[in-house]
């Protein structure tokens, strides 16, 4: 999970300065783009938008990515120290621009939309933007699949998945109840 591209927010490029602009990737998303999540630009794919297992989307910070990586890929096992000691932190993506605008002297470069269809996003030691990031989001199942060694078949993971919430509204009390009457329940149940 995190941030390709901030938008509005510039940052150097050899000898110009850039900027995206906020709504750059409303067409492109709209488009249904062919995505890919790689490390500094490179690699095998760790997810792909075509695939189901990143999604893309725009808010007031930027290009946010969310991405289900497989615990059992070796590439993602060897991307998961670097990220938790805060070697890898940062993101880009790779894109054309579609529509831009240069100041006089080409020393600004304003993007105002872009196209990221059979491009990528990236888990970057460097990024040109520093105002992105990039951060390990376990689920529950992902932390169980990544101590197994193994991912679960989508049974298992519905399976697993229906038992966590039940879990969780048992831990909860009903809105309605009172603490007095989940106390008055729980010597209940302590009693039979």
């Amino acid at each position: 999970t995190g941030y390709a591209s901030s938008t509005e927010t510039p940052y150097p490029v050899m000898d110009f300065t850039e900027m995206i602009c906020r709504g750059a990737f409303k067409q492109t998303l709209g488009e249904n783009p062919d995505t890919v999540l790689l490390v500094n630009h490179d690699g095998m794919p760790l997810a792909r938008t075509s695939s189901g297992t990143m999604t893309l989307s725009e808010d007031s910070r930027g290009l946010r990515v969310d991405a289900e990586l497989d615990p059992t890929n070796p590439d993602v096992q060897r991307l998961i120290s670097p990220m938790q000691r805060g070697d890898i932190k940062e993101m880009s993506f790779a894109f054309r621009a579609t529509k831009q605008d240069w100041n006089e002297k080409k020393t600004e470069r304003l993007i105002r939309s872009v196209s990221i269809h059979r491009g990528d996003v990236s888990m970057v030691t460097h990024g040109a933007n520093s105002d992105t990031t990039g951060s390990l989001v376990r689920s529950a199942i992902g932390e169980l699949e990544l101590r197994a060694g193994k991912q679960n078949s989508a049974k298992d993971r519905a399976e697993i998945e229906g038992a966590i919430t039940k879990l969780k509204s048992l831990l909860e009390p009903e809105d309605q109840q009172t603490e007095a009457q989940v106390q008055a329940q729980e010597a209940e149940e302590a009693i039979l």
